[in-house]
């Protein structure tokens, strides 16, 4: 079955295609009873939006990577995810550019990279938190005061100023693991070992 276009839309309803494109997309200078007009009509005949050709109608979205060196076996698997997620999106229009950061790398050194990237018209970062940053309120404002949108990988961090953060159960994974060392070892003594206090995913796996 061939695909819905604008043009269908605007020949099926008599409106020019300026119109429909308005009316679809929620655009000024169209009337709601037009705009409800179109949109039934939309989706009576199974109108999608071509976001491919949108993508490409817009300019580049430009996004950062940021990882660390230290804890590859926890942090290689995520940035791996991360680059499938963006060869599956190579035809939308982004560009994307991976930064691995030196070990343990200090609050200020991130914002100096967020500084560049800022400069750079970089439109968000994904950033790896594997950082424990004690910031003084001063460095936590400066963070805030970045225009860049950051999406937090694999762990949160209070200090860091984030949309949204991706990671596993902490709690569910602390579950998990407290069942089968009860099953391992009988309800005889045992020895916990974690990895950092002051890391949030750490002290809910503890929890």
């Amino acid at each position: 079955m061939a695909r819905v276009t604008i043009k269908d839309l605007a020949k099926a309803s008599g409106l020019s295609v300026c119109t429909v494109n308005k009316a679809l997309y929620n655009k000024p200078w169209v009337s709601d009873v037009t705009r409800r007009r179109v949109l039934e009509l939309a989706e009576q005949l199974g109108y999608h939006p071509n976001r491919l050709a949108q993508s490409l109608a817009r300019r580049t979205l430009s996004l950062a990577v940021l990882y660390p060196q230290f804890w590859g076996h926890w942090f290689d698997p995520l940035v791996e995810g991360v680059r499938q997620g963006v060869n599956a999106l190579q035809d939308h229009n982004i560009a994307v550019q991976f930064r691995q950061l030196p070990g343990s790398p200090s609050c200020h050194h991130l914002l100096d990279v967020l500084a560049d990237l800022a400069r750079e018209g970089v439109d968000g970062v994904i950033l790896c938190s594997g950082y424990t940053f004690d910031i003084s309120a001063d460095i936590r404002q400066s963070l805030s005061d970045r225009t860049l949108p950051m999406v937090l990988l694999g762990g949160s961090n209070s200090a860091i100023p984030y949309v949204t953060c991706v990671r596993a159960d902490a709690r569910r994974c602390g579950r998990m693991a407290g069942e089968l060392l009860g099953l391992l070892t009988g309800g005889a003594p045992a020895a916990l070992i974690i990895g950092q206090r002051d890391i949030v995913d750490h002290q809910e796996k503890v929890e």
